[in-house]
């Protein structure tokens, strides 16, 4: 059967086209009466059947089947908050060729924002029915954060692997037969806002913004410091010999100084540093309104020289732009000429958001200065820099090296966010770097980025473990500019490679989820170099794999890098690569084009950034490079469709019917999850909004409420809105969850980390926010302190009013209080009736919907997890046990163990991340001589589907030895033991299954 729309062949029983994104699941099968229109009851049978949607398409081609659900347009939905300043298109409804408005560009992290006004809390309604009550919480004190994780994974191929979904950790789900309004508002469209799981950034991670893990929840009064070192004079200093090194620090204060006193910081450490006298240090310092000093001038831009522990004016230019190129080339010459050296260092200070945004935001002037325009400026100077080095995010790109190779020997800068030192002792360490290099230091540029890579990343890691905050997801990259030639000219080798089979075969639909699964650094398009190329790996075309394995090889010979925590998909250089806001692409454009970008590689950019417009329907963002899609007639985009029809009745549970074909185009899904009381059907409470779910072995989403979820003791069950959730390299998942609460009494979402290391989640800061809207407010990511006062609340939907609200849980308690109160419970759904939905997103921005239906808890759901082959295993009910297939083999019955040849193991059959091996052994009999083949299967996170039982990570076979006076079997695993869970299964002679066991392995 073929799509009768775009004409593509149809696997049996698939339910999205993925040439065109139309929905043809009504090919395949009968209408069915309409659900009846009444509150929501649970049901016992699978609900009854819709006929399924398709919308009109543009080009007037008529499907048989009915419009979209949306009578005035289709409705794009947000799947998360979305932060303010982010340069996201705007889109509550379907945008329309005729002028949709977007945002112009501006600098990452703008100045700080004011909260949007909070809807007024309704006063708690004395006759609803309380939260749903489980047995009173222990009081249990902050779970230990995880360590960092270690330095960059080794990457990983998309291919090679049954492409089915992954299972993720069992969530939340629920349904309904009456439809109440989804959490959240629609907001975003899917190609611009989907991603914003990867754009919400976590505390004090937000692009640029080093203050952001404040120590105080609402402003304070500064009282500016007064030393007799402080005091500044004004008289230029000229140093008229020639020094080793001169330092140029060109420092923004913007509000990270305002705010958050970085810059006043950094300032203090560079004072407190004990260089020798062959080491100047020259700064320029402006764009802010409020310095944190006694020595710089609010609103002015000043100059300084910092020498024995002592700063001194030199100059005051008055009110001068920062943001100007003319008054970068003017410093550098400036410094030149009083401070000649041997070897000059530029040091660029404030925010950054690498290609198109750029570096530098002025409090008091517009603007910022892109790479080629930082490039402009030290090229007017006549200056060739040992290295340029970025105290400022996302600066470390294959743009930035390429404008400033001809100018700079090495870039140091970051991938991702950086941290600065206002609050927490980190960011560039001022004080150990200059000591490094000023005194008796005979080393180079190579040397001392190396050591600024290591030194701050160790601060880092240092900061973390005392302060017990483990959300300082950070890296840092040393550039060698000598090998940035060879690095582009792989990388336009890898991209000619790739444009056949992205826009003249059905590769369209391939790269935007390949794309989607690097990695996010933060509301930018950068895509990690190595990370995008690891996906095409083994995709099965020698070129586009010889290509990959070229760029991934060059890019290793150019940097020196380490990261954190998530930032697995971090190896070192990032590059522009528009994606999630096509309408910035002019401005990333012009980079490509005065950098001399092939025509190849602007043209492949030109195509892709074409058809997303054209599928955001927003073609008037496009310059004179638009190229519409060869495909456009067949397009169908920004339909919302209700799926009803594609739920099954299982085994016990219900699952929304989805085939290989269909997951080849969908891009994410969102759970929302709520519950009712039978004696108030007028009213829905909401749990909230996830991002993880579980599939049964078919590959069918199964509606299932999640067993856990987030309890504070004295509140109840509070509603949650996942912030973000992404699954590194190495395997391990990491989840933010903002539980609402009035947090010194301003909405704000408390935000959880859970991940594969800390599953019960830790609370770890908060940001301001509406949380009716979802909008989290600009720069407002805290940590808590001991005078915060801390209300938990819930959302509610009042069905009578069509209104959403929310209500105090309890009284305000004290961050200490919350943490300790705080629990991952388990639900009681006994008093309840639990609901879940799902809005299930394709490349083409349609959303499939589910509305609110009943849910069955998770865990009564059995999905075949008593079966080897049935179903989706959960291995933690496994750990430490074997099952026997085969009660005759010389294994039934015999004494077994899992050990670990280097002491390695923490209990039975659970070891630490650092053993060498896995061995299963089986002490025997002496007549025993059989020789057994076994395969080892491995999961990050205890679920194993289909996915992960059809890909064995390891295939070995074991013969009878005698040792220590016993004959013994050893089945074992050798080589990256990565922590997870590990099932084995062992085969005898014959080909049958002889038994099964898992084992776990955690982090030491």
């Amino acid at each position: 059967m073929h799509c009768p729309n775009c004409g593509k062949e149809l696997k049996d029983n698939q339910k999205f086209c993925g040439g065109c994104g139309s929905n043809v699941s009504g090919l395949w099968q009968q209408a069915a009466p309409a659900p009846v229109e009444a509150a929501p009851e649970p049901v016992a049978e699978a609900a009854p059947v819709l006929p399924d949607p398709v919308p009109v398409a543009e080009t007037g081609t008529v499907l048989p089947a009915p419009e979209p659900i949306a009578e005035t347009g289709p409705v794009l939905p947000a799947p998360e908050p979305v932060v303010e300043t982010g340069p996201v298109l705007p889109a509550p409804e379907p945008i329309v060729e005729s002028g949709p408005v977007l945002p112009d560009p501006v600098p990452v992290e703008a100045t700080p924002v004011e909260a949007a006004p909070i809807v007024a809390a309704p006063a708690p309604i004395e006759a609803a029915p309380a939260p749903v009550e489980v047995a009173p919480a222990p009081v249990v004190a902050a779970a230990p954060a995880p360590a960092p994780a270690p330095a960059p994974a080794p990457v990983q191929s998309a291919f090679g692997e049954t492409p089915a979904p992954v299972a993720q950790a069992p969530a939340a789900q629920a349904t309904a037969t009456t439809e109440a309004p989804k959490k959240k508002k629609n907001i975003v469209g899917l190609i611009i806002g989907l991603a914003a799981a990867g754009l919400v950034v976590i505390i004090g991670a937000i692009v640029g913004v080093a203050f952001l893990i404040s120590n105080a929840g609402k402003e304070t009064e500064r009282t500016k410091r007064t030393t007799e070192e402080d005091d500044p004079t004004t008289t230029t200093t000229v140093v008229e010999e020639t020094a080793s090194r001169t330092i140029m620090v060109y420092a923004i204060g913007t509000d990270l100084e305002s705010n958050g006193a970085c810059l006043s910081a950094d300032v203090k450490e560079m004072l407190a540093a004990t260089p020798s006298d062959d080491l100047n240090i020259v700064l320029q310092t402006g764009g802010c309104s409020d310095f944190q000093n006694t020595y710089m001038q609010d609103g002015a831009t000043q100059r300084f020289a910092i020498a024995n522990g002592n700063i001194k004016e030199l100059d005051n230019l008055g009110d001068v732009s920062m943001v100007e190129t003319a008054s970068l080339t003017d410093f550098i010459n400036f410094a030149k000429t009083n401070y000649p050296a041997e070897h000059y260092i530029l040091v660029m200070w404030d925010h950054g958001g690498g290609v198109p945004l750029g570096f530098g935001f002025d409090e008091l002037h517009d603007g910022t200065l892109t790479d080629v325009e930082i490039a402009e400026a030290i090229k007017n100077s006549d200056t060739q820099f040992e290295s340029v080095i970025f105290n400022a995010c996302l600066m470390g790109s294959l743009e930035v090296s390429k404008a400033l190779q001809p100018y700079a020997e090495y870039i140091v800068a970051a991938e991702s966010p950086t941290w600065g030192s206002a609050y927490y002792d980190i960011g560039i360490n001022y004080t150990n770097f200059l000591n490094y290099i000023g005194q008796d230091f005979d080393g180079d540029a190579s040397d001392y980025g190396k050591f600024i890579v290591r030194d701050y990343m160790d601060t880092v890691e240092n900061t973390q473990n005392q302060t017990g905050f483990y959300g300082i997801d950070t890296c840092m990259s040393s550039i060698d500019t000598d090998n940035v030639d060879e690095v582009l000219e792989a990388y336009e080798k890898f991209i000619a490679a790739l444009d056949t089979r992205v826009f003249q075969q059905d590769g369209y639909a391939e790269y935007i989820q390949l794309r989607d699964d690097c990695g996010s650094f933060e509301s930018t398009d950068s895509v990690d170099l190595t990370t995008l190329a690891s996906k095409y790996i083994n995709c099965g075309d020698p070129a586009i794999e010889s290509a990959a394995s070229s760029l991934i090889n060059e890019v290793g010979n150019c940097v020196f890098t380490e990261s954190n925590n998530s930032y697995t998909y971090a190896h070192g250089m990032t590059t522009y690569a528009p994606f999630l806001y096509p309408n910035y692409y002019n401005e990333g454009r012009e980079s490509f084009l005065v950098l001399g970008y092939s025509d190849t590689t602007v043209k492949f950019y030109d195509k892709f950034v074409s058809k997303e417009l054209y599928i955001l329907k927003a073609t008037n963002y496009a310059g004179d490079w638009y190229i519409e899609p060869s495909d456009a007639r067949d397009i169908q985009s920004g339909n919302q469709y209700d799926i009803s029809n594609l739920v099954v009745q299982m085994d016990g549970y219900e699952a929304i019917e989805l085939y290989e074909e269909d997951w080849d185009i969908i891009r994410e899904v969102k759970v929302t999850l709520a519950y009712t009381f039978d004696d108030d059907p007028d009213t829905i409470y909401y749990m909230g909004t996830d991002y993880q779910y579980a599939c049964d072995s078919n590959g069918y989403i199964i509606l299932q409420n999640p067993t856990n979820w987030v309890f504070v003791k004295g509140f109840g069950f509070v509603t949650c809105e996942c912030l973000k959730y992404e699954v590194g390299e190495d395997g391990k998942w990491y989840k933010y969850l903002g539980a609402e609460a009035l947090v010194n009494g301003e909405t704000a979402y408390v935000v959880i980390a859970f991940s594969t290391d800390e599953p019960d989640g830790t609370i770890v800061g908060y940001y301001t926010a509406d949380i009716i809207s979802d909008t989290i407010t600009s720069n407002s990511a805290y940590q808590f302190t001991e005078d915060d006062q801390i209300i938990f609340v819930e959302e509610y939907y009042d069905i009578p009013s069509d209104s959403l609200e929310y209500m105090e849980l309890g009284t305000a308690v004290s961050y200490e209080t919350a943490v300790a109160n705080y629990k991952y419970s388990r639900v009681d759904y006994v008093d309840v009736n639990g609901y879940i939905g799902f809005d299930i997103y394709d490349v083409y921005n349609n959303d499939y919907r589910l509305p609110l239906r009943p849910g069955t808890p998770a865990y009564e759901i059995d999905a075949g997890r008593d079966g080897y082959d049935e179903g989706t295993i959960d291995a933690t009910y496994m750990v430490g046990f074997v099952t026997f297939y085969d009660d005759n083999c010389s294994l039934a019955n015999a004494p077994c163990d899992w050990i670990s040849y280097n002491g390695q193991i923490k209990e039975d059959s659970v070891y630490y991340s650092g053993t060498d091996a896995l061995s299963l052994t089986f002490d025997v009999t002496a007549d025993a001589s059989e020789t057994y083949t076994y395969s080892y299967y491995y999961s990050s996170d205890s679920m194993f589907s289909e996915r992960e039982m059809s890909d064995s990570i390891y295939n070995g076979s074991a013969s009878l030895v005698e040792e220590d006076g016993a004959y013994r079997y050893h089945f074992d695993l050798t080589g990256d033991i990565q922590p997870g869970y590990y099932i084995i299964a062992v085969d005898s002679p014959s080909g049958d299954r002889a038994c099964i066991s898992v084992c776990q392995v955690v982090e030491s």
